[in-house]
């Protein structure tokens, strides 16, 4: 009896000990409270934003209405970091609406979700940049200008003026300034056709074209020197074609070079100032003549987008080399070769100049003009210019060759020798027998340089002495490097 009162007795403590559990519980979930609903006596404030871009070389650098760049708001005073970001703003996105002047404009979020606030409390700085990005990693902007055929894309700006802005209806003025810098090259042709001058195309190399922009402090790193695309070409007004190219500030341009090619022929400059500063404009006033080795005196200047300094410089165009070629590997092929003729056709490309060694058309059987022999150089060569030799062995048939006619082709094709191109053509006044080296040499010019495998010649009659009679004793090719 006593057990059971017991048990009883704990059983009830247990039922009013869940009791009371159940009851704080419920208590406590009464006691949940709701999201505070705004201050009606809070207004967020919207910021507003005007811009201005800086000018160059006297002239006003516009925005495009629609221009898009990228805003940071952070607590003032403090490096841009994710903690320093007031409320996630981070690289939001505005669209500029242009003033008058263009150099102005004012800016407003592209979407409602892009509007930047100000803080309740606090100051604030802001940092700018365009053009527009989606995606910033670590707060860096990469920056590539190998591809130059659209200069205002390429034209990075940064403004991080707005410091210590109190909230205000006021719009906040960023001022933004050039982070790389312009190359303007004005190409005048000193000579040769038109056509020669108006397929002119510019290429740089030896510069870096990738760099990456920190938008916390402002440092700019460039990458490694590798080609350009083509330049950009803006205007060809009469003789003068004008080039433009965005560069990456250095502070050495050693190894830079700028190729311009017109017809397959490449002059190149290598007069660019010693080293690039951002925000500043670098013009360059180039003459180039085909073929000539002409140095041309260039006027220059170099103007600060905001500021003009102006400077005048000599730079000399450097034409490429003109250079014997290496006839290693090549082969020769005629339309006939006299028994006699040691050591036959090759003897025209095996670098031997003597008496003894030569070419000889048939004449053991009378083979007649025209003659022909096709050096094939294994490779396409950028011919600048034929030298020939023709046989000066004191023989009564020696040193008849008159006509020199010159086709450089990637054709190997011998069946119509009469219908070659005849890129460059020579003749020789009078008979050879008997005459030195010199009297026998016959320099051609192919201008302008033509790029091709073979080298063709066709010998045509009558030889001075009125005959079927042609000899050659060595054929020298000279090419652009």
């Amino acid at each position: 009896m006593k057990k059971q009162l017991v048990l009883n007795s704990a059983l009830v403590l247990l039922a009013i000990g869940l009791m009371t559990v159940i009851s704080c519980r419920k208590d406590h979930s009464d006691t949940i409270t709701p999201e505070p609903e705004p201050d009606p006596d809070i207004v967020e404030v919207a910021v507003q934003f005007s811009a201005q871009k800086s000018a160059i070389s006297g002239n006003v650098t516009t925005w495009t209405a629609g221009d898009k760049v990228g805003i940071y708001a952070l607590k003032a005073g403090e490096t841009l970091n994710w903690n320093s970001i007031v409320n996630g703003a981070s690289n939001r996105q505005y669209s500029a609406t242009p003033t008058n002047p263009a150099s102005s404009a004012t800016f407003g979020p592209v979407s409602a979700d892009q509007t930047i606030h100000y803080p309740e409390e606090g100051n604030v700085d802001f940092i700018a940049y365009s053009p527009y990005k989606s995606v910033i990693n670590d707060n860096v902007y990469p920056v590539n200008v190998i591809n130059q055929s659209n200069q205002a894309a390429l034209d990075v700006l940064m403004s991080n003026n707005a410091k210590n802005v109190v909230s205000s209806t006021n719009a906040v003025n960023l001022q933004f300034e050039h982070q790389l810098a312009k190359l303007v090259l004005h190409v005048k042709k000193g000579g040769g056709a038109d056509s020669y001058f108006s397929a002119m195309t510019a290429q740089l190399s030896g510069l870096a074209a990738t760099a990456t922009l920190s938008l916390a402090n402002g440092a700019l790193t460039a990458g490694s020197a590798e080609p350009f695309n083509a330049l950009k070409l803006t205007t060809v007004t009469g003789d003068v074609a004008t080039f433009e190219a965005t560069l990456i500030p250095t502070s050495s341009t050693a190894g830079n070079l700028v190729t311009f090619t017109a017809n397959g022929t490449e002059h190149t400059w290598v007069g660019l100032s010693a080293s690039i500063v951002k925000g500043n404009l670098y013009s360059y006033n180039v003459t180039i003549t085909p073929w000539e080795p002409v140095v041309a005196t260039i006027g220059g200047s170099i103007s600060a987008w905001t500021e003009e300094v102006t400077q005048n410089s000599t730079a000399n165009p450097k034409l490429p080399e003109l250079v014997k070629l290496d006839k290693t590997g090549w082969t020769a092929t005629a339309s006939s070769t006299d028994a006699s003729s040691l050591p036959g056709v090759e003897a025209v490309i095996d670098g031997v100049v003597d008496t003894l060694n030569y070419w000889l058309r048939d004449g053991g059987n009378w083979v007649a003009y025209p003659h022909w022999i096709i050096i094939d150089m294994k490779a396409p060569v950028k011919v600048g210019k034929i030298v020939t030799i023709r046989g000066f062995r004191n023989k009564s048939w020696f040193g008849l060759t008159r006509d020199l006619n010159y086709t450089i082709s990637d054709d190997p094709d011998f069946s119509n020798p009469t219908g070659w191109a005849d890129d460059v053509t020579g003749t020789y006044s009078g008979s050879g027998i008997g005459g030195d080296i010199e009297s026998n040499t016959k320099s051609l010019n192919v201008v302008p340089a033509i790029i091709g495998r073979y080298i063709k010649l066709r010998m045509d009659g009558p030889s001075t002495l009125g005959g079927h009679d042609a000899d050659i004793c060595e054929i020298d090719v000279y090419g652009w490097e």
